[in-house]
């Protein structure tokens, strides 16, 4: 997906300083980028400040980088935000090429920053940071979340070539255009639950629709794009203001695409809102279900009601959406019946897709600080083994051989069905696409047969 918190970061200095810097967008994840490249890259740019967003998983490839920034230009700034900087910029500071995480919301902090370099001002009086300081870590005051979301610049998708991101899949697993942009219509989430990051905060803050739709058209007409991803983690907790946003875009005589990768919580969907949905554009909608155990969603204090889920889904499906369910094994204290009663509700649900990931407990979240109350996770856990499909992990009852043959036998079980193949066939939207995944799919289900056979399965996967 396309780096949108750095865009909006990119935003927010040109507005305050219209002409001042010169700002460079790499990333990562696209093209041939690699740290040769990137030292070329820098010896022409000459960066006075290198700012990066990173996941946990992504945390030795930020050190990498940040080295080969040092070794090449020693007096520039390396300041890091995103997900971990979030959670757990305590150990950030341990990398002396690391000068500044940046806790939260970055927009403004950003903005502060270079004001305090340029007028050599204490980084003390700049709120949500952490730096070092006589080699001791200083975390200055929380930072206040910024309350009108309309009053935030939209991002600069000029610094980046959305062709870059063609040959990649996306967050959603499909696309309906040949382009798309991630959009964020709120921030933050009321909900508690436990595996979760704080970034944005427990309180929604929602856009405007006339500021959400003023977006989708200046995206419309300056770059052609008809798709939009909408990645908020709390689209429809306020129904009624999601339906006000459906009904601006049908209203407006829009004619595009929108998808909800991130997912829309599956207890706050009634008939009105699912027609608006699909009137608006809306072709694909995710779930988030974790586990259908009542005691499990207690313990993670999602507390979805798995009949109104249910129900949801078969709503979705009726009106010709494609729908997807996301599910995590491996909780605390779960059991292998446990896992056996989820993976029997998707694979009898009229879900078209279903993504079966390994609990991970980040750092920051309360799920993380659970389980480390009773396994020391710092010590057992590096952070790069911080995603979904580690293959040595897992904190319930059951043991990590046991939980990655669970999740293969859960991708078999639910999508072997007659039903779900001429169904997902008939609302693919590419159907040179769907027979491919349909032949990977037998594939791997073919070779773990043999390894099974030959003994090699658990040290291959």
């Amino acid at each position: 997906m396309p780096p949108l918190g750095l865009l909006y970061i990119s935003s927010a200095i040109k507005q305050v300083y219209p002409n001042q810097y010169e700002i460079k967008i790499l990333d990562s994840g696209t093209g041939d980028f690699n740290l040769e490249n990137l030292r070329h890259y820098l010896k022409q740019f000459k960066p006075n400040f290198v700012g990066m967003s990173t996941l946990s998983c992504e945390v030795d490839l930020m050190q990498n980088i940040a080295l080969v920034c040092k070794s090449i230009i020693k007096d520039c700034k390396i300041i890091v935000g995103g997900p971990h900087a979030s959670a757990a910029s305590y150990s950030l500071l341990y990398d002396q090429n690391i000068d500044i995480a940046v806790i939260g919301e970055g927009e403004n902090t950003f903005v502060e920053l270079l004001k305090s370099f340029e007028g050599h001002t204490p980084l003390e009086s700049i709120n949500g940071i952490a730096f070092r300081k006589n080699n001791a870590s200083v975390t200055t005051n929380p930072r206040d979340f910024i309350e009108s979301m309309d009053e935030i610049a939209f991002p600069s998708w000029d610094l980046i070539n959305l062709k870059d991101y063609l040959n990649y899949p996306n967050w959603n697993g499909i696309s309906k255009e040949k382009f798309y942009f991630p959009i964020l219509t709120s921030r933050g989430c009321p909900y508690q639950c436990t595996y979760c990051h704080n970034i944005f905060g427990k309180r929604i803050r929602m856009r405007s629709s006339e500021n959400v739709i003023h977006e989708i058209e200046m995206l419309l007409n300056r770059y052609g794009i008809k798709e939009f991803h909408v990645i908020d983690d709390a689209f429809n907790y306020d129904m009624g203001r999601a339906k006000r946003l459906c009904s601006s875009i049908i209203n407006s005589g829009l004619k595009i695409s929108l998808a909800f990768p991130n997912g829309l919580r599956a207890d706050k969907l009634d008939n009105e809102l699912i027609k608006l949905l699909k009137k608006s554009g809306a072709y694909k909608i995710n779930f988030g279900f974790e586990t259908v155990k009542p005691r499990l969603q207690a313990l993670i204090k999602k507390n979805l009601e798995i009949e109104d889920a249910r129900s949801a889904i078969q709503k979705v499906s009726k009106a010709g959406i494609i729908t997807g369910g996301y599910f995590m094994f491996g909780l605390p204290t779960e059991t292998r019946d446990d896992i056996i009663q989820t993976i029997d509700f998707a694979a009898k649900s009229e879900l078209d897709a279903a993504y079966f990931f390994k609990v991970t407990p980040y750092p920051g979240s309360e799920l993380y600080d659970y389980i480390n109350s009773y396994q020391n996770l710092k010590s057992a856990d590096s952070f790069r083994d911080l995603h979904f499909y580690s293959v040595e992990r897992s904190y319930s009852k059951i043991s990590p051989e046991e939980l990655n043959d669970l999740l293969l036998f859960a991708q078999q079980k639910f999508y072997l069905n007659g039903k779900r193949l001429i169904r997902g066939l008939f609302k693919s939207l590419n159907k040179m696409l769907f027979f491919r995944n349909i032949f990977n799919v037998m594939g791997i289900i073919i070779q773990s047969y043999i390894l099974r056979k030959l003994g090699k399965y658990h040290s291959s996967l």
